[in-house]
């Protein structure tokens, strides 16, 4: 039986990877670099580390010093209204987790301070009873050591979770995490979306699976 539902963030409670796109293409293009949208995109899902190493690929030089500084400038994570990007019918799946005693937790690639802003700006830090970074770890995304360590703190067995993604890269950590996957498409971009057990348009359709 399913008992514990397992969440990325960025995609899945928030939409934020157009806007993290738009970031990208604003920093480098301060700085005059020609950019691939279909590189920026391949970025989804990964740490903040891994996105700088794939920039400095495309770009073939070492990124700025100052790169970082120069992305975050330009809409500040603590100065966007993430309530008007928050996934159709999230509070509704929440709502009825909470309802049911499903164990759930965040397990993002994002920093963790960036994370308890988002879930704090939207009031759902008390819906989650674990909230992981896979920066806190030895790897991140796309191995599955963040949701391992979730599943550890939350006592779950991997065939008890559900792992709700929007990336490839986390669909993977999911899988090899042992769990059932769940991959939420997005208009924005497309992914490979094969090797999931379940395939939605919006969160609400958690519910029909979890009936199942």
């Amino acid at each position: 039986m399913k008992n514990t539902i397992l969440f990325d963030m960025d995609g899945v409670i928030v939409d934020t990877e157009p806007l993290a796109i738009k970031r990208s293409i604003k920093a480098l293009e301060s700085y005059g670099f020609n950019y691939d949208l279909d590189i920026l995109k391949s970025c989804i899902g990964t740490s903040f580390a891994r996105t700088f190493e794939i920039l400095a690929e495309m770009i073939n030089q070492p990124l700025p010093e100052d790169y970082e500084e120069t992305e975050n400038s330009f809409y500040p994570p603590h100065l966007v209204d993430y309530k008007t990007i928050k996934l159709n019918n999230l509070d509704l799946l929440l709502d009825y987790l909470k309802i049911n005693n499903y164990k759930t937790a965040i397990c993002s690639s994002s920093p963790i301070e960036r994370i308890h802003i988002i879930l704090e700006s939207l009031g759902l830090s008390d819906y989650f009873d674990v909230i992981l970074s896979g920066e806190q770890f030895t790897h991140n995304k796309p191995h599955p050591e963040v949701y391992l360590n979730a599943m550890k703190q939350l006592n779950a067995d991997p065939s008890e979770c559900i792992i709700i993604e929007d990336s490839e890269i986390g669909l993977q950590a999911g899988n090899d995490a042992g769990a059932t996957t769940i991959a939420l498409l997005n208009d924005f971009y497309e992914i490979d979306s094969s090797k999931a057990d379940f395939i939605i348009n919006d969160l609400k359709q958690v519910l029909d699976i979890l009936d199942k």
